[in-house]
């Protein structure tokens, strides 16, 4: 059985929306499975690898991160970003620009052998290039 990714408050603004750097934004999504209608699930574990777009750098040591405590029973994610995960690192604004484009790579896992993943791309602001 396969689970996919899916967002859980439409309603909300975007992740991919630009975000000034330092801030805490909350990364909300549903982990679901293939059944018709689809329903919400808890893996077994759940990763977070955060990654500068430009570099391929790890950003802020979120490596392969355990998340798995922001999921609930039905698959509910909610994970706040630090200051720290938006912060602007030095090489890694894109040309031209006055943003740097990260990437959150979530994966996650379930049963004796299976697993998906999903990315979420973002932008964060310099603001010192405003």
């Amino acid at each position: 059985m396969s689970h996919e990714v899916t967002d859980v408050h439409p309603s909300l603004t975007p992740f991919n929306t630009p975000r000034m750097e330092q801030t805490t934004p909350l990364l909300e999504f549903q982990i679901l499975d293939e059944a018709d209608p689809p329903v919400g699930f808890q893996p077994d574990a759940i990763y977070l690898t955060l990654y500068s777009v430009r570099t391929g750098d790890i950003i802020n040591g979120r490596d392969a991160v355990d998340i798995i405590s922001s999921c609930d029973a039905s698959g509910n994610v909610s994970f706040r970003f630090t200051s720290a995960d938006l912060a602007v690192i030095e090489g890694q604004t894109m040309p031209g620009t006055n943003i740097q484009l990260r990437r959150a790579l979530i994966r996650w896992t379930w049963g004796p052998a299976f697993q998906q993943t999903h990315e979420f791309e973002f932008a964060v602001i310099d603001h010192t290039k405003l």
